[in-house]
Order: structure tokens, then sequence, then C-alpha cells
């Protein structure tokens, strides 16, 4: 009888930390999801980030910045919701449209009527570009927050 009731207390502990040892794997496996998701997400920030720069720093655009910033937003898209979505397909536009606008000026030429329009016109364009700054961030905040993907981390 004694057997028996080492033989229930042994099947019951190993129960116990079978049952605990599934419990850690299964929060270590949330875990690495979440960063997962979070490391997803931070690279199509980074991207749209790298996209809206080198456009206000007047370079050209790097064909690898623009390829990087579509695939990285359409590999995405289930990712975030559809306002989110909404707002980078925005940003993109106004990249194109700042950079359709974008021309380098001749600084000892006259001024003529079109150039002056087409430099309004720039200008114009680099504001709504610039726009986009701060609600990408705010849009993104609660997407990046480490917060709440590991508490104990920050």
């Amino acid at each position: 009888m004694a057997a028996d009731s080492w033989s229930a207390l042994w099947a019951a502990v190993s129960a116990v930390a079978a049952l605990s040892s599934a419990g850690f794997a299964l929060f270590i496996h949330a875990r690495h999801v979440k960063i997962t998701l979070f490391e997803k997400r931070f690279e199509v920030y980074e991207a749209a980030m790298r996209l809206i720069v080198a456009s206000l720093q007047g370079e050209p655009a790097k064909h690898g910045d623009v390829t990087d910033y579509i695939r990285t937003t359409r590999a995405a898209e289930f990712l975030f919701d559809k306002a989110t979505m909404i707002r980078l397909d925005e940003l993109y536009i106004a990249h194109i449209r700042f950079r359709s606008k974008y021309v380098i000026w001749d600084k000892t030429a006259d001024e003529h009527p079109e150039k002056t329009r087409r430099f309004d016109e720039q200008v114009e364009a680099r504001a709504r570009l610039e726009a986009h700054l701060d609600p990408l961030k705010e849009c993104f905040r609660r997407y990046l927050d480490l917060t709440s993907i590991a508490p104990d981390l920050t």
C-alpha cells in the first residue's frame, strides 16, 4: 500500500512538473511570436522613415529605398489594421508627388512665372510629405510599444 501511495504521489508530481513545463514553453512561444511581430512591424516603420528622410534631404530616391518600402509594406499587409495601411499608401503617394515636383533650380536664372509656380508646388508637396512624420510615429506607437510586448523587459 505504501508503494501505491508513493507511485500516486510521484505521478502527481510528474504531472505538475510536465504541466508547468508546458505552461512555460507556451509563455516562451507567445513571447517569441510577439517579438517577431514587433520586428516585422519595425521593419515597415524603418522603411517608411528611410523613404521620408531621403526625400526631405533632397537626395535622389534610391531605387532600393523605394522597392524596399513597397516590398515591406505589401508583405506587412496583414500585420496592421486598414487605417494604418491607408496611411502607408498615402505616405507613398506623398513621396511620389514630392519627387515629381522636385527640381534643382539654377540660382543664376532669372525669375520666371513657371519657375515660381513649380517652386511653390514643390514647397507644397514637401509640406505634405513632412506632415506624414508625426502622424506616422503616432500610428506606429501602438504597434511598437515594448511595454505591451514584454513588460518585464522595460
